[in-house]
């Protein structure tokens, strides 16, 4: 429904066991459809989707993290971004992610219209870098330079973490 053939999708995904064989599904499903795919096998954590999508400087027109967050249920799951019609990547769940379900049948009749030959899959890094760049300049700055300890548990988030307090001047 969001795209159209030759236009970007990337698929991204934590560090959860299922979030291999889900991710390579969604990337599966999008290229079918015509779209042409990155994804990337760096697990990130559940929230960096909304940081790396508010700049979206790669202009995908559908961005999908696979994850289960142990938090509400718009945060568990796929989590999709699209452009749907206004330029800028959105949340889709809800009554959109219902429309979806309701108009299933129209959106896979005109999908198999489509011309997918042509589609390219790329594989990608750097997205956990760009997020931490991002981070660095929306947060304000710190002036310790002491060394810090990060327990995150199981949690991605940490590498983000670690990594954003490397970047500015602590020990970690």
């Amino acid at each position: 429904k969001y795209t159209k053939p030759g236009d970007k999708f990337l698929v991204t995904g934590d560090m959860r066991m299922h979030t291999p064989i889900l991710r390579y599904a969604m990337v599966l499903g999008a290229v079918s459809v015509g779209a042409d795919v990155d994804f990337s096998e760096e697990a990130l954590s559940s929230g960096a989707h909304n940081i790396y999508s508010a700049e979206n400087t790669k202009g995908y027109k559908v961005q999908v993290q696979l994850a289960g967050s142990h938090g509400v249920f718009q945060k568990n799951g796929a989590k999709i971004k699209a452009d749907i019609g206004n330029n800028r990547l959105d949340p889709v769940y809800g009554e959109e992610l219902a429309a979806l379900y309701i108009g299933r049948q129209d959106i896979l009749a005109n999908a198999r219209q489509r011309d997918a030959k042509d589609v390219k899959i790329h594989e990608v890094s750097g997205i956990e870098d760009a997020i931490v760049d991002m981070y660095d300049k929306i947060l304000p700055p710190t002036t310790k330079d002491e060394i810090l300890i990060v327990d995150t548990r199981t949690g991605v988030g940490g590498s983000l973490a670690t990594k954003l307090l490397a970047k500015r001047g602590y020990e970690v």
